[in-house]
């Protein structure tokens, strides 16, 4: 093992994953909102959010939506990625059509948050930063890789971590959400990509 490279400010290779429920949104007005429709159990106002949430993906989303105080200057974006941002935003709408009883929305997200961590999980192993024939990380997918940044310490995220957060939201669903034998089988093949992503990288 060659232990950690240092890239940038610092990288460190070991790292937890935000998790969903909102838990890295860091814009006011989108966690109040989120919160909120699940004290009051507001399924009316679902759609809306999801919406707005969503909306944030398009060029006009606000780039401290998970937080702006990394970098040397200490106001840069705090996630980094191709996709994580997407993958972050539809994790937590997942969470959130879950407990709120809409089981299409949660399939519809959870499918395309695994797609997601899918594609970064394949790009990980092809730059698999344990290897021992490992020279260093690749610059290109340095700039790709999931990273969450701490002041001036960008952490990797191993795919492993996001898929154990997602293997999650599908027991939940699975268990406390009446789901149609059609729906089942799409969930069923869900856990069967997030379960070959959790062995490739134990």
């Amino acid at each position: 093992m060659n232990g950690l490279r240092v890239l940038v400010c610092a990288t460190a290779i070991l790292a937890t994953v935000s998790s969903a429920q909102g838990q890295a949104l860091r814009e006011p007005g989108l966690l109040s909102r989120y919160h909120q429709l699940i004290a009051e159990f507001d399924r009316q106002g679902f759609a809306a959010f999801e919406n707005d949430y969503l909306s944030e993906l398009g060029p006009q989303g606000d780039p401290c939506l998970f937080g702006c105080n990394s970098g040397f200057s200490g106001n840069s974006p705090n996630v980094h990625g191709d996709g994580y941002r997407e993958f972050l935003i539809r994790a937590d709408l997942v969470t959130l059509a879950r407990m709120l009883h809409y089981p299409e929305s949660a399939l519809i997200n959870l499918e395309r948050s695994t797609e997601l961590l899918q594609t970064y999980h394949e790009s990980y192993l092809a730059n698999d930063p344990y290897a021992e024939s490992s020279t260093g990380l690749d610059e290109r997918f340095w700039d790709a890789a999931w990273k969450d940044y701490a002041g001036c310490v960008g952490t990797i995220i191993p795919p492993v971590l996001p898929a154990a957060v997602l293997r999650g939201e599908v027991q939940q669903l699975r268990y406390r959400v009446s789901l149609s034998p059609e729906d089942r089988l799409r969930l069923n093949l869900i856990d069967q990509t997030l379960r070959k992503m959790t062995a490739e990288d134990d």
